[in-house]
């Protein structure tokens, strides 16, 4: 299993240098076209849950987790649902949660 995740970090490093040959032939046509993008770059072998994240665009990048929790609001503080994003945006899984739970809960 190390190896595998070991042999997916090579290949986005190898992505990446692609990418910086890539910059340098853009730069190169007086900047002509779209800027490419650059590949998306999960490096952690600890711990793949994680992702790098931003608050916004004046923020550092972290290594970091997106959880969102659903308690219980009558005065118990009950967790009754969470789950892990790996996205900045609370947007993308905040319905998938909220069908979970009445899933679960009825």
């Amino acid at each position: 299993m190390l190896k595998a995740r070991l042999d997916e970090v090579c290949a986005g490093l190898e992505a990446e240098a692609g990418h910086e040959e890539k910059l340098a032939a853009w730069e190169g046509r007086n900047q002509r076209g779209g800027k490419p993008k650059p590949p998306d770059r999960r490096s952690n072998l600890t711990d793949p849950d994680s992702n790098l994240m931003r608050k916004s665009k004046r923020h550092e990048v972290r290594q970091a987790y997106n959880v969102q929790a659903v308690l219980d609001a009558d005065g118990s503080q009950l967790v009754l649902i969470t789950s892990l994003a790996q996205t900045p945006s609370d947007g993308p899984t905040f319905e998938e949660t909220i069908i979970q739970l009445c899933e679960r809960l009825g």
